[in-house]
């Protein structure tokens, strides 16, 4: 009777594993995007909008909302003008 607590846990465990592979799977077989690096800009942009803008946070923390663990602590960042940048976490 000891077998049967270990063959479901790696039961278990397999399943986990196919979530994480399917994931992966479901992402790689999503359509390509169009490139639309080379297509006129449709919007008229203000005089007065900044040309070289940056992005800078400061001991930033966040939380999805008020009574929730902080998900972002103190964080420090500067992006600058024209970087790209992405942001990868667990979901």
């Amino acid at each position: 009777m000891k077998r049967l607590p270990i063959g479901v846990q790696q039961l278990v465990e397999a399943a986990l594993l196919m979530t994480s592979t399917e994931r992966i799977d479901a992402y790689a077989r999503l359509p390509r995007e169009d490139d639309t690096s080379d297509k006129q800009v449709l919007i008229e942009i203000p005089s007065n909008w900044p040309s070289c803008g940056a992005i800078e946070y400061r001991h930033y923390s966040l939380r999805y909302r008020s009574g929730l663990d902080l998900i972002l602590k103190n964080i420090n960042i500067y992006i600058a003008p024209g970087e790209k940048i992405g942001i990868i976490g667990r979901t």
